[in-house]
């Protein structure tokens, strides 16, 4: 009888791991993502881009630093996405430019500029990207767009 309840036990154990190792290998590009690799706009320096792909809604916040120590911008896109047979297809149709972290004497500046900036970045970002999806973790993909490599990190805890 202990052998009995020993192998069902180790039985048991087998099965939750299969199971569990089944269930961690979904890959699913929903989600938050911390984007690394991506261009930033031109001048710009220590971005940060996060992506948000939900119900084939996409948003996506690109924030910069501004050269000269004058603050930093933020980057608003909302769109659409699409993923199918590991291919990403994404398309923003709408980008918002944040200037509240800007410094205030150069605030005027960027304000001035903003929709020239709004005006070339929404034509680029109106483009449907189509890229293949690389996984190289059920949390981390990357995709090639205009021969920039871009890896998707999924934000945990966030």
């Amino acid at each position: 009888m202990p052998f009995m309840r020993s192998a069902h036990l180790v039985l048991l154990a087998v099965l939750v791991a299969v199971v569990g190792f089944g269930c961690q290998q979904a890959k699913t590009v929903e989600g938050k993502w911390r984007v690394t690799g991506a261009q930033l706009p031109a001048g710009a320096s220590n971005g940060t881009v996060v992506a948000e792909l939900q119900g084939g809604t996409a948003k996506m916040t690109v924030q910069a630093d501004l050269p000269g120590g004058a603050g930093s911008i933020a980057l608003n896109f909302s769109g659409t996405y699409t993923y199918e047979n590991e291919t990403l297809t994404t398309q923003f149709g709408d980008v918002e430019l944040d200037t509240s972290k800007v410094d205030g004497a150069q605030r005027p500046v960027i304000e001035a500029l903003a929709p020239q900036i709004k005006s070339q970045v929404a034509e680029a970002a109106k483009k449907a990207q189509t890229s293949k999806v690389t996984w190289q973790t059920p949390d981390s993909f990357t995709v090639t767009v205009d021969g920039n490599t871009n890896t998707f990190t999924r934000y945990k805890g966030e």
